[in-house]
């Protein structure tokens, strides 16, 4: 009796498959979210971000965003009391992502951010920061995004 069940337990769960794999798939977004192009809540600076490589969902691969800031259409470089940071969280899951990295600007309002780390594939909250030497957040975009 115990070897039948044993069987069929192996069975039933050799079976099975999750929901979520069919949902979410590593590395794959719709062009829609491979870039974006969207305003700051209060400053007048316009933000097009763009995935240079990812977003990958494990905690061994980094992921590159470019950020392009503008204002009255040409490109803008933040003062030097200001950064761009970014930081996102799982909202399905309550946890923040691993690493949020460091943006370093190539060229003028031109941020490159190679190192950031999801703890995970799922659906993530980005938020995009401005912030002052005294790390308050002066202005931020966010944007959806599940992979």
């Amino acid at each position: 009796m115990q070897l039948s069940l044993f069987i069929f337990l192996i069975i039933l769960l050799a079976g099975c498959d999750s929901p979520m794999n069919n949902r979410i798939r590593e590395g794959t977004l719709e062009g829609k979210y491979k870039e974006i192009k969207t305003s700051f809540k209060t400053s007048n600076l316009v933000a097009e971000v763009q995935w240079l490589d990812g977003p990958h969902g494990h905690i061994n691969k980094s992921n590159h965003l470019l950020v392009v800031l503008y204002k009255n259409e040409k490109p803008y470089s933040l003062p030097k009391n200001q950064t761009l940071e970014f930081y996102a969280t799982m909202p399905s899951m309550g946890h923040p992502m691993d690493d949020a990295g460091f943006f370093e600007e190539i060229d003028t309002g031109i941020y490159v951010n190679k190192s950031i780390k999801y703890n995970m594939p799922g659906d993530w909250k980005n938020e995009l920061w401005i912030m002052d030497s005294d790390f308050n957040i002066l202005d931020k975009l966010e944007w959806l995004i599940v992979f």
